[in-house]
């Protein structure tokens, strides 16, 4: 019988170790969350690293087949002559970012502009993440311009990850705009 108890017990203390402890997102107001302190002291001008890694082949080739035949190039809007100029010649790259709200799912939406005309989105933001294709130009700025579109509760908080790690926005607010440099290795 004793020894019976002593199995029960073991296997209740490697189930609890084996599923976790409790939930593993948070859900509390954004300014409580773990990751909330990261984003009010993070530095701007912190560039995100994107890698070869990160290179999305299939949305740059067919970001590429969709200009040179007059289409409309996949996951990005409002696209410039310019953008569209440069895409036929092959000077875009596509790179996979993971963008998700590092704090709470609240509702937070979010784009990104291109400095020489394009955007992506809009991206809601939710704590598993969405991967998206950021464009890259050859011989402009590698940056984009991260805009907070809506917030649920508490600012707006994205996380930007790739190969090279993870990138925090500040605490934004509706309407509010932030440059995100990319160092493209």
């Amino acid at each position: 019988m004793l020894l019976k108890i002593v199995g029960v017990l073991l296997l209740a203390v490697v189930a609890f170790f084996y599923f976790g402890r409790g939930p593993a997102v948070y859900a509390g107001p954004d300014d409580q969350a773990p990751n909330y302190e990261k984003h009010k002291h993070w530095n701007p001008a912190t560039p995100a690293v994107l890698a070869a890694t990160d290179i999305d082949a299939s949305r740059t080739q067919a970001a590429k087949a969709a200009a040179l035949r007059g289409d409309p190039i996949p996951g990005v809007s409002n696209a410039s002559p310019q953008f569209i100029e440069a895409v036929k010649r092959g000077d875009v790259t596509f790179y996979a970012l993971r963008v998700y709200d590092t704090c709470a799912e609240d509702g937070d939406v979010v784009r990104l502009q291109i400095p020489i005309g394009a955007e992506v989105g809009p991206i809601p933001l939710t704590i598993a993440g969405t991967v998206i294709s950021v464009p890259v130009v050859k011989g402009e700025p590698a940056e984009v311009n991260l805009i907070a579109v809506k917030d649920g509760v508490g600012g707006v908080t994205m996380g930007a990850q790739s190969s090279g790690g993870v990138w925090f926005s500040s605490v934004m607010q509706p309407g509010e705009s932030e440059r995100m440099p990319l160092i493209v290795n």
